[in-house]
């Protein structure tokens, strides 16, 4: 089992580098998944990263601790796909220029939060 340090540092990398190494802001984000095929695809990988990232990472952090409920910060719907994540990004960034300037993971994140809240 990874260590704590380990996870925590995976954490860190999933949701709050800068974009991890491709982009710096969400304004860039959104501008790539605007371009090609090719583009759309690293676009639409790097958004299941950060959703997939969190959701493992919620997870882990309730297997290792004695916590026994994290609260979620959103609740996709069954049989979430990465479609569904590239259009959930696209439009609230478009629909929050405002918030563009921020890093990347945390706009995919409030994106996702909105369209999927928990109830």
């Amino acid at each position: 089992m990874p260590s704590r340090a380990t996870f925590v540092s995976i954490f860190i990398l999933a949701t709050c580098s800068p974009a991890s190494a491709f982009t710096t802001t969400a304004a860039e984000l959104l501008s790539i998944c605007k371009k090609g095929e090719t583009e759309k695809m690293v676009c639409t990988a790097f958004i299941v990263g950060v959703v997939h990232g969190f959701v493992d990472a919620k997870e882990h952090i309730r297997l290792t601790t004695k916590l026994e409920r994290i609260p979620d910060l959103f609740c996709p719907s069954e049989g979430w796909t990465a479609g569904q994540g590239l259009e959930v990004f696209v439009n609230w960034a478009e629909k929050n220029p405002d918030k563009l300037e921020y890093q990347p993971s945390a706009v995919v994140l409030w994106a996702h939060r909105e369209e999927y809240p928990c109830e």
